[in-house]
């Protein structure tokens, strides 16, 4: 090798600059966008270099331009052809890369560089092609636009986008190698479908490929070059390059004839006067190539719907979970199906993840907003357009002679209930439950990107909070005899608790018709409630569900008499117990039957019974300090959702208590609910507790004299309850680090950080949080010392080098 290596070093020198048809002498164009820099060679106008804001690192290989500067050597930006005009049947190519010629620059306010490709293409191509490359939201665009200007229909059998970057390895050493050179994978996944760019290091940002618009990716073509160059093309150190194909009929009816290949090929027809846009978005991703996990479900083929997507996961068979005889499982809704994608929502509104919002802005936009919900008239066989925001029972169904080249699995008994065909499946008005997850969802994002405004790319702000209102109200709507049309309406929900947090943030953000609209449904709910002994039905004969619905709506009303009901039946149903799998753990004992792995009849250890009904009591605490055992029940419940999450992530919907198991349930099932209990309860407490003293509940004392320090260590670190004072603290982002509370002054001092210290490097950094204060006993009000902003009923703190010391004191 070595030997080799030496003796093409010297032709390599010998004949450099042998041809240039890219126009490199001519110079290049200096672009950026937020998250790169890059040039484009000057007359060509393809990538040169694409290299992170700011960095040094190179993705593409420009330190071998020169060497790849001639006639078929393909660059980003390029783009191939096979068509045949209506009145011929043979295929005939076109390349961009094929004889180059210098291309016009065509003017544009809205592209960083724009030109049309005439000059470069053969003089009998009968379509006007423009190529665009533009900034979206700090990614870089590159999109065709390509005009038929002929007088007959053309058929495009071939379309190809070369992707090129600095897989070479020709003359590094492997020290050289592992800082200069990524490796190139795609998935070839139709619309779903993505490219990533993986420095050989392994660590370090990385670059993702994705489709834009109807773009598809059908095939990885690898592109013929002339081996005869200056570089090894095709060698062991220099494997080559691919093709983006788009289409690919041409190629399937000629050089694959006799190869299935991975995706059905297809072709497509301008006609005179036609357009048709393709393209590719470049990608920063910040924390490597590293994702959301084993969960994430891409098969863009999936019949149903379903992809992209965190889909159920069974740890035991370590699989995701596409196939269920509870349709509801595998088709993303109910409890039993929408536990793992809610949990990875809600854990964004806690801390997000740049690589984990990118993905799921595309599972909200491609599978929730459209096929989890309807967006238009695309509905059921039973809706119309009036159903838009209505959320469906499930993306999966079972009915073979509707998804004739599905393969249902043979070894599932589909012959129950539960096994709903497509009707069923797609009922807006069965199950109101199905509408609390999916206003968590849009909540979740609205909460992210309000407060991390650079994060969240796909929407803005009002977009989601508008979205989780309107999925609310779609839920409440009623036919023309004044009933409720879903199914559950008027019950308590379980995690209805994000619908006080909506109505919350609608009230911040001043959006008084929408408040007024949601408290009247509210209000119609609770007078409800106030004519019934127990207000606490649900699909059961008796359930531990409704409760934490109806505590939140009675105590905001200001019903005393059914908020007391309502505590002591949680506390009929759930211990406080010296015991981590029964302390706090509220009543659940058929759920497995519905979403577990292991189906039997048991009691579960903290089921999403615990973390749900935990924010009741934890709330009815802050009303009365004086009642520890609240504290003590409700903090046993809170905790719960944590024992559920092993070493490796994964989070089981519950504990099998029965002595011959003992284990937890394989499927991650129903766990989402559990985990918003988690996310909207998790809190610190200092209380000057009767029998015991002061006691810290979340946190560890790290001075305990008159002024009391105490460094947070629930999972959140966004809440903080002072008994003594009344105070409750709620911030927005970033982390409570640490605080003081002067007994003497009344006052408390917080640290707050843009991340928890105890967050992986991947975490995002708030750049400031909103910090709210509240006295539930309403008889003190309380400021922040200092200068601050007032902003959405809280006060806005700018964390100046990743943190800021804010003291709270009554004003």
């Amino acid at each position: 090798m070595m030997a080799y290596a030496a003796a093409f070093a010297a032709v390599l020198v010998a004949s450099a600059h042998a041809q240039d048809t890219l126009g490199l002498a001519n110079g290049y164009k200096n672009l950026s966008t937020t998250n790169f820099d890059f040039d484009l060679v000057q007359d060509a106008q393809v990538l040169s270099s694409i290299r992170p804001s700011g960095g040094s690192f190179d993705f593409s290989p420009s330190k071998f331009l020169q060497y790849r500067a001639a006639d078929g050597q393909y660059h980003v930006g390029d783009i191939n052809f096979r068509y045949r005009l209506s009145s011929t049947s043979e295929w005939i190519n076109a390349s961009t890369a094929s004889s180059r010629q210098a291309v016009e620059d065509v003017p544009s306010t809205e592209a960083l560089s724009a030109a049309n490709l005439a000059k470069t293409l053969p003089d009998s191509f009968p379509l006007d092609v423009t190529r665009w490359w533009t900034n979206i939201d700090g990614d870089l665009g590159l999109t065709f636009t390509l005009n038929n200007t002929n007088d007959e229909a053309v058929e495009l059998g071939s379309l190809g986008l070369p992707i090129e970057f600095n897989s070479i390895f020709y003359n590094y050493e492997a020290d050289e190698a592992l800082e200069n050179c990524s490796l190139i994978d795609p998935y070839i996944g139709l619309g779903g479908g993505y490219v990533q760019v993986t420095p050989t290091r392994g660590t370090g940002d990385a670059l993702v490929i994705t489709p834009l618009g109807d773009t598809q990716f059908e095939a990885w073509n690898f592109l013929e070059e002339p081996t005869d160059g200056e570089l090894p093309y095709h060698s062991q150190v220099f494997e080559g390059f691919y093709e983006w194909q788009v289409l690919t009929k041409a190629h399937a009816e000629q050089e694959w004839a006799d190869v299935e290949p991975w995706n059905e090929p297809t072709s497509r027809t301008l006609k005179p006067g036609d357009s048709w846009t393709v393209g590719l978005r470049l990608s920063l991703v910040k924390d490597g190539i590293r994702g959301i996990g084993d969960a994430w479900f891409n098969e863009s083929s999936d019949p149903f719907g379903r992809s992209p997507s965190v889909i159920t996961y069974d740890r035991i068979a370590e699989k995701q979970v596409d196939q269920d005889p509870r349709v509801w499982i595998a088709g993303l809704m109910d409890e039993g199906g929408s536990g793992a994608w809610l949990a990875t929502l809600m854990k964004q509104a806690i801390q997000p993840e740049p690589a984990e919002i990118k993905k799921l802005e595309q599972f909200i936009d491609e599978t929730l907003w459209g096929d989890i919900q309807v967006k238009d008239d695309q509905t059921g066989p039973t809706n119309t357009s009036a159903d838009i925001y209505g959320v469906r029972k499930s993306a999966f169904f079972y009915e073979p002679s509707y998804v004739a080249d599905y393969e249902y699995q043979s070894d599932i008994n589909w012959g129950n209930w539960w096994s709903w065909n497509r009707a069923d499946s797609y009922s807006l008005h069965g199950r109101a439950y199905n509408y609390v997850h999916v206003t968590a969802a849009y909540w979740a994002m609205y909460r992210v990107a309000r407060a991390y405004p650079d994060l969240v790319t796909s929407h803005d702000w009002e977009w989601y909070l508008n979205q989780a209102y309107e999925t609310v109200m779609r839920c409440y709507v009623q036919d023309q005899s004044g009933n409720y049309i879903v199914g559950y309406a008027l019950v308590g929900l379980m995690g209805e608790t994000v619908w006080g947090e909506l109505l919350n943030d609608l009230q911040r953000e001043n959006q008084t018709e929408k408040v007024s609209k949601l408290e009247t449904v509210m209000q119609d709910r609770v007078d409800y409630w106030d004519t019934l002994p127990a207000p606490f039905g649900s699909e059961q004969a008796w359930d531990s569900t409704g409760q934490e619905g109806v505590y939140y709506w009675t105590r905001y009303f200001g019903n005393d008499a059914l908020v007391n009901k309502t505590i002591n039946s949680i506390l009929g149903y759930m211990p406080t117990v010296a015991h981590w799998g029964w302390n706090g753990n509220a009543r659940r004992y058929w759920d497995n039957i519905y979403g577990g792995k292991l189906q039997r009849i048991e009691r579960q250890i903290h089921h999403y019974g615990s973390g749900l009904n935990a924010l009741p009591l934890l709330s009815h605490f802050r009303y009365n300090p004086q009642d520890t055992h609240l504290l003590h029940v409700g903090y046993g419940g809170m905790n719960g959702p944590l024992s559920s999450i092993d070493s490796g992530g994964f989070a089981a919907a519950s504990f099998h208590s029965w002595p011959d198991t003992l284990a937890w349930d394989g499927y991650s099932g129903d766990y989402g609910p559990n985990f918003v209990g988690l996310a909207l309860g998790s809190a610190v407490y200092l209380v000057e507790d009767s029998k015991l003293g002061r006691v810290v509940y979340g946190g560890n004392i790290k001075s305990n004299d008159s002024t009391v320090v105490v460094a947070p260590r629930d999972a959140v670190k966004h809440c903080v309850y002072i008994a003594p004072l009344s105070l409750y603290i709620t911030i927005d982002a970033g982390a409570i680090e640490e605080f003081e509370y002067d007994a003497g002054k009344g006052t408390v001092s917080l640290t707050i950080a843009s991340k928890s210290s105890s967050a992986p490097t991947t975490a995002a950094d708030a750049s400031a949080v909103v910090v709210w204060l509240e006295d539930p006993s309403g008889s003190q009000t309380y400021t922040l010392d200092g200068d601050y902003t007032k902003e959405r009923g809280g006060f806005k703190v700018p964390l100046g080098e990743n943190s800021a010391r804010v003291t709270v004191q009554s004003s």
